[in-house]
This record gives structure tokens, C-alpha cells and sequence, in this order.
């Protein structure tokens, strides 16, 4: 693959993106994705080509609600902030759940004080989500996947309907996540609106 095809195959944040997206999409050189995270130059040229190639406009700050302020954040926290409102979303399943094997299962995956926070969250109530597939990750050790693509499947409905954020949402999250969060939920967008001021500290 030619370094041109690279470039329109690249999306913006590249550099930040999971690494499976890289892998799946290019097949060629692999060392030339280090060689761009080394050269500024290249980051910058990389990301011009790309919103030109795809015409992919980044938002003014002032263009987006306070509860969608998240997408000019980094994808760090943007994870972070998707785990944070799954587990919101998840809270009545983890708090009502007594069996023995399931809550150690909980506390082992999510830490002793993710599950402690998990236990204290503020509920969001969310339609559309079912206690059988969240037995079933925890039983697998997915359970953080798991949380992570609720999550994400909320910031989806609280974004607008863009190519950026179509974009940045699909490559913030590992293709496993993206392709796993739960696609028929619904919620209150104005309580989500607030949930994710509230979390997110806006």
C-alpha cells in the first residue's frame, strides 16, 4: 500500500486511535505509523490531507451543547467518561445482584473501588438493557468491554449527527467495543443531557 493510500485510509487522531482500527484497515508498512508518532511534521501533514480527503469539519467549542462538549476531549477521557455512564447505566444489575459467584466476579474485574462506586453511582435509567448478557460478559471476563460499550452507545445518542463525531466516535473504541454496545436502548435525552454534564463535570 502506497504511503498516499495510507493517508486516505488514516482518519483524524490517528495517532490515538485503537490499534486494532490501524491494523485492520492497513496491511502495509507498519513501522510508518511510529515513524508519523516521532515526526510532527507528518502529524500535521497527515491530519491536513485528512479533513481535506474526507471533508471532516472539527466543531467550534461554541457549535456544541455543554453535554456534548466530550467530543473535543481526548480519547483518554472519553473512555473514561463512557465507563463512567455505563456504569450509571448498569447500576440497578450490579446493586440487586446477590449471587456469591457474580459479585466476587464484579469486584475482580471492576477493582474493590470501581465496585464500590458502581454500587453508589447515580442511577441512569436506561430502556432496552437486559441482566442475561451482563451475567453473561461478567462469566466471561468481559465485563469492562461490556461497560465501556454502554457507554458508548449513550455518548452516540447524545452526539450530533455528523461526520466528526461518526468518525471520532468509531475510533475512539477498541472495534470490539464499537461493534458489541447495545444498538436498541433508549433514554431520556434530557436526563442524559444532565447525567453527562454531572459525571463529566460541566
Amino acid at each position: 500500500m502506497s504511503a498516499r493510500q495510507w493517508l486516505e485510509f488514516l482518519l483524524p487522531e490517528a495517532l490515538t486511535m485503537q490499534f486494532d482500527w490501524i491494523r485492520n484497515l492497513v496491511q502495509g508498512d507498519r513501522n510508518l505509523v511510529a515513524r508519523i508518532s516521532r515526526s510532527p511534521t507528518a502529524q500535521r501533514l497527515l491530519n491536513r490531507e485528512t479533513y481535506k480527503l474526507h471533508q471532516v469539519v472539527v466543531p467550534d467549542r461554541a457549535s456544541l451543547e455543554p453535554h456534548q462538549q466530550w467530543l473535543l476531549w481526548s480519547h483518554d477521557r472519553q473512555r473514561l467518561l463512557a465507563r463512567q455512564l455505563g456504569v450509571s447505566a448498569l447500576h440497578g444489575f450490579i446493586r440487586t445482584t446477590i449471587d456469591a459467584r457474580l459479585v466476587a466476579s464484579f469486584r475482580q474485574q471492576l477493582g474493590d473501588e470501581g465496585y464500590k462506586r458502581a454500587l453508589t453511582a447515580p442511577a441512569l435509567q436506561v430502556e432496552g438493557l437486559d441482566r442475561a448478557p451482563l451475567v453473561q460478559v461478567v462469566q466471561q471476563g468481559r465485563l469492562a468491554e461490556h461497560v465501556a460499550g454502554v457507554g458508548a452507545a449513550l455518548l452516540e445518542i447524545s452526539a450530533p449527527d455528523d461526520s466528526f463525531c461518526r468518525l471520532r466516535m468509531r475510533f475512539v473504541f477498541s472495534p470490539a467495543c464499537w461493534n458489541a454496545r447495545p444498538r436498541d436502548i433508549r433514554v431520556d435525552e434530557a436526563d442524559l443531557a444532565a447525567h453527562i454534564q454531572s459525571v463529566a463535570g460541566v
